[in-house]
């Protein structure tokens, strides 16, 4: 787990040692073991690569990056792990190929050497690289299958840059400080910069299961991988159910490898427990289990992961996390989002007390709502398709319905007014999941922001994999594998992974997802929604899968791992957030209402039930990144 940056240019002005020492600088927190760049030319090209080093495979100078072959004319960069890179070193061997180390860095280099872009298909696990080719005079990025590594990119008439954060780009000089609008927008109506856009003007994300080949004749972009879509009911169930299983089992072995003490997030919900479960069966040692815990009993899920940790025999850690001592490290979170976002703030927590327990590596239950279909809307989103279907006639009532309800934070309450707006999308899937999905609706969106940003609103882009709609529509594929492959295309993408990975790098903590295993992805999604939900479980095919799970875990009502803000808020926080809110250096952006946010403000602190904290501190995180990065902009 690293970070990375790169650049290819014929401009003499562009690049050099200045500029990749200002991305190491930027980037040093991904990787404090070791860093290096070089600058190589080609003719009249050159490449700079740069790397800082979290050094978990093979701890040795023979893992050290820049990489390159032994000829010299392959150089890599990579951030990540490669989980079957003692199969691939096999087959190469047999081919002739000798290794220096015993790094999956040489491994991929060497397969890259041999197989060209073939090899990028055959990677199984997390990974953002660049490669040159010294031949060629070309540069190759490659992200993983499902885009848990981030990897972003500008380019233009001096060439191509790129970086595992934003900012990197930004200060090694090849990105303006030009925050986009439409981003900004994008922020409001779902609690992320969604993708293809990034909180700076110029700057693109690569694409999940994409490469980019970058020579004299410009970029191009070659998708190697996607979701699939069809649904393929099994023959056998049992037999289903059994294959889930065992890829689930492999998936998470696979990720138990490393050099470096390791751990698991244990939260006491499913997705964790089963993590953690499989991950003590296949390791010869006892685990390292963390949870955050809270005095606020609502959110608090001590008892729950201390029973599982019991269950398995794990060394386990309890986080504890009060109003006031997250008052004293929020700076510090914010600050570490290299992007907007109103999520990720638990995982910068338990990474930080993970690191502090001497952990490198930790395992997460990241993703298994999304793919295995654990949150309430999956059985909803079926019903709502139908409904907005037959309702399609009463378009202009529901019109008019909602041009009464007047003012954006109106009569309605939120969940009416999504409700109504789901009915408006008339059984489009991809309208209807934006609605379920949005956090600020268009109108509050244009109430919120300046008017010359209002409009960018309306035009944000969804990541829709192709074919979704029709096939829906023709009942191809179930509503619940829709709105899966939905989830996994935006939140998941735009949010989840985008948020776990910053965090946890903020403090060198590389994090493991083996519930967003791409071979586990593409066996659960194609199977029948009804094996998914239902039965008086949640999440019944993971359960299924799990086999031998505690009661507690299977019957206890479903609990996000979220932190008690609305409290908070009111409380030790409240100092803060009235500073980030209405403080000087908000009304210096100048594309928020302020007076609309106060009005906000107010309203929530009144207890008016219209206005959800979630909301509130969406704005506040919001402003409060803009204040800690402000001499970005």
């Amino acid at each position: 787990m690293c970070g990375i940056f790169g650049y290819v240019t014929k401009k003499r002005a562009v690049g050099g040692p200045r500029a990749l020492g200002a991305a190491l600088r930027a980037l040093r927190h991904r990787g404090p073991d070791d860093e290096a760049s070089i600058e190589l030319t080609s003719g009249d090209s050159r490449c700079g690569l740069a790397h800082t080093r979290l050094a978990i495979i093979d701890l040795s100078p023979a893992g050290r990056q820049p990489m390159s072959t032994a000829d010299g004319r392959f150089t890599l960069v990579y951030n990540g792990e490669v989980y079957n890179h003692p199969e691939l070193r096999k087959q190469l061997e047999a081919l002739g190929v000798s290794f220096r180390g015993t790094s999956d860095t040489e491994v991929l280099l060497e397969a890259f050497a041999r197989w060209g872009e073939a090899a990028i298909p055959r990677f199984r696990g997390m990974f953002a690289l660049g490669i040159w080719d010294a031949d060629r005079r070309s540069l190759l990025l490659a992200r993983d299958h499902m885009g848990i590594k981030p990897l972003y990119f500008t380019a233009g008439p001096d060439g191509l840059a790129f970086a595992s954060e934003v900012r990197a780009l930004v200060a090694a000089g090849f990105a303006e400080p030009r925050p986009s609008r439409r981003a900004i927008a994008s922020y409001l109506a779902t609690g992320s910069v969604a993708e293809p856009d990034t909180i700076f003007e110029g700057v693109s994300p690569l694409p999940p299961g994409t490469i980019l080949e970058y020579t004299d004749a410009g970029p191009r972009l070659s998708p190697y991988w996607e979701l699939p879509l069809e649904t393929a009911p099994p023959a056998d169930r049992a037999s289903a159910i059994e294959d889930v299983r065992a890829t689930l089992a492999d998936a998470i072995r696979l990720r138990l490898v490393a050099d470096v003490p390791l751990g698991v997030f244990l939260s006491g919900g499913m997705d964790s427990t089963v993590i953690a479960s499989f991950a003590a069966r296949a390791s010869s040692r006892p685990l390292n289990t963390f949870t955050v815990t809270f005095d606020e009993e609502a959110y608090s899920e001590e008892r729950h992961a201390a029973e599982v940790a019991r269950r398995i025999g794990s060394e386990h850690h309890q986080v504890r996390l009060s109003g006031g001592e997250t008052m004293k490290s929020l700076p510090a979170a914010i600050d570490a989002l290299d992007q907007p976002s109103v999520d990720g703030f638990n995982t910068y927590f338990v990474s930080k007390a993970a690191r502090a327990a001497g952990l490198k590596v930790a395992l997460s239950g990241l993703g298994g709502d999304e793919v295995f279909a654990g949150y309430a809307s999956f059985s909803r989103f079926g019903p709502l398709l139908a409904a907005g279907r037959a309702g399609r006639r009463m378009m202009p009532l529901f019109d008019r319905a909602a041009r009464a309800l007047g003012k954006p934070f109106g009569a309605l309450p939120q969940r009416g007014r999504k409700l109504l707006d789901a009915l408006r999308a008339g059984g489009s899937p991809e309208k209807t999941y934006g609605v379920m999905r949005s956090m600020f609706d268009l109108g509050q969106i244009s109430a919120l922001l300046s008017p010359e940003l209002a409009h960018e609103a309306a035009s944000l882009p969804l990541n829709v994999p192709e074919r979704l709609e029709p096939l829906v529509e023709r009942g191809a594929m179930d509503p619940e594998n829709a709105y899966s492959a939905l989830e996994i295309s935006n939140y998941l993408r735009n949010t989840l992974l985008r948020d776990t990975d910053v965090m946890s790098m903020s403090h060198a903590l590389e994090v493991r997802v083996p519930l967003v295993d791409h071979v586990l992805v593409e066996r659960v999604i194609r199977l029948p929604g009804d094996m998914k939900v239902g039965g008086g479980l949640n999440k019944p095919l993971l359960a299924a899968a799990a086999g031998d799970l505690p009661e507690s875990v299977l019957r206890r009502p479903k609990m996000g791992f979220c932190l008690p803000f609305a409290e908070w808020m009111k409380g030790p926080l409240r100092g803060w957030a009235e500073e980030a809110l209405l403080g000087e250096a908000t009304r210096r952006l100048g594309f928020l209402n302020a007076d609309a946010v106060a009005r906000l403000w107010r309203a929530f602190l009144e207890g008016d039930r219209r206005v959800s904290a979630s909301r509130v501190f969406c704005l506040i995180t919001l402003a409060a990144y803009f204040g800690s990065h402000e001499a970005l902009f």
